[in-house]
């Protein structure tokens, strides 16, 4: 049986079977329960789900469901779209993620080399939920919230704080029910390889108020403020909310593509409140730093406070093979004299790498 992180998601983390079962073999096994349809296909969403534009026939079971086994699919996090009788659908008995603004079935093919994200037998920390009124865009936002197991039973410790953030079109969910960012800490823990720390994940969107977010992405890049609603209303909703170390030395931001560059920006617009900043995946449709070679705020303090910045991508979206330059990114911060620390991890622009990334990066922050 596969580890139960590989099918458990938010809205069945126990369920009664699992669906798809990944084989020893390294295939995968699909159901799609009966629906009255003729046809079942299953087809990759985008290029970076490693199942490109194939599209796959499902076999019909005498009780009317559809069944599937694949083979020759990499290791990695693939998401997927259904298609019974040519309608765009998801299939209702396999784990829903949030991913391009809407429900989304994924393959989650294990790496056997790898159980870093795996539920294991160790103790398991918290994650909650935690709402809080935005002064800044006037609704009521969502933070999903990891404390260590140590926050419930040592009552007077204070904890460093990772802000870890999300991708376009995802949303506060991503890093626990895609990334497993709760189990990597746990295991990480539990060996003693990395700090006791709080990990917030934000929604990545924010917006004055009464003003509508635009459909067109590119805009709405431009039009989001979250760096504003994440160092005025989030930053200060933790620090009285938990017990927390309020100072840059204790303090992190990191975020992967969209979130990437919003840690940039956060960073470089605010410098003196983050001592660890990483970036994953970011810079990726052009050559941010070099071309623009943005400024901060205040460059003295920016290069006095950041201790080290992770740097990350996916080996096949990195140069050569890909389109993603970390060395861009690693010289913009070498010229400042601040220490980058590089990790090159397995797939693509997808959610096997991001793991890959944090499981690398926890263990170096808010070091003594």
């Amino acid at each position: 049986m596969a580890n139960q992180s590989l099918w458990s998601n938010g809205l069945s983390f126990s369920s009664i079977y699992e669906n798809p079962v990944y084989l020893p073999d390294g295939s995968i096994r699909i159901t799609f329960p009966a629906c009255g349809a003729k046809k079942v296909q299953i087809k990759g969403m985008t290029a970076y789900t490693g199942l490109e534009d194939k599209v796959y026939d499902f076999e019909k079971a005498e009780d009317g469901s559809f069944f599937l086994t694949l083979s020759g699919i990499r290791p990695g996090t693939h998401y997927v779209v259904f298609l019974t009788d040519g309608i765009e659908t998801v299939n209702p008995t396999m784990p829903l993620y949030w991913v391009l603004n809407k429900a989304v079935n994924s393959l989650d093919v294990p790496n056997p080399a790898y159980d870093f994200y795996d539920v294991q037998d160790v103790p398991h920390g918290q994650v909650r939920k935690v709402y809080h009124k935005s002064a800044f865009t006037g609704l009521t936002r969502c933070l999903t919230v990891y404390t260590p197991p140590s926050y419930e039973t040592e009552l007077t410790k204070k904890y460093p704080v990772l802000y870890l953030q999300h991708g376009s079109s995802e949303n506060q969910t991503g890093w626990v029910e895609q990334g497993k960012i709760n189990f990597i800490a746990d295991n990480l823990l539990a060996k003693g390889e990395m700090e006791d720390m709080i990990i917030v994940n934000d929604y990545g969107y924010g917006f004055p108020p009464g003003e509508k977010a635009d459909p067109d992405m590119m805009k709405l890049h431009h039009q989001n403020l979250f760096p504003d609603v994440l160092v005025k209303d989030t930053i200060p909703f933790v620090e009285k909310t938990f017990r927390v170390i309020a100072d840059s030395d204790h303090r992190a931001l990191t975020g992967l593509s969209m979130g990437g560059m919003q840690t940039a920006v956060t960073a470089l617009k605010y410098p003196g409140l983050f001592g660890y900043v990483g970036i994953m995946s970011a810079g990726v449709r052009n050559r941010r730093f070099t071309k623009e070679d943005p400024k901060a705020a205040d460059e003295e303090l920016f290069k006095n406070t950041v201790r080290e910045v992770l740097i990350s991508g996916g080996e096949l979206e990195t140069a050569p093979k890909g389109f993603l330059d970390l060395d861009d990114n690693v010289a913009f911060f070498a010229s400042r004299g601040i220490p980058t620390f590089v990790v090159r991890s397995e797939g693509a622009h997808e959610w096997q790498a991001w793991r890959v990334a944090a499981w690398k990066w926890l263990p170096r922050l808010f070091r003594k």
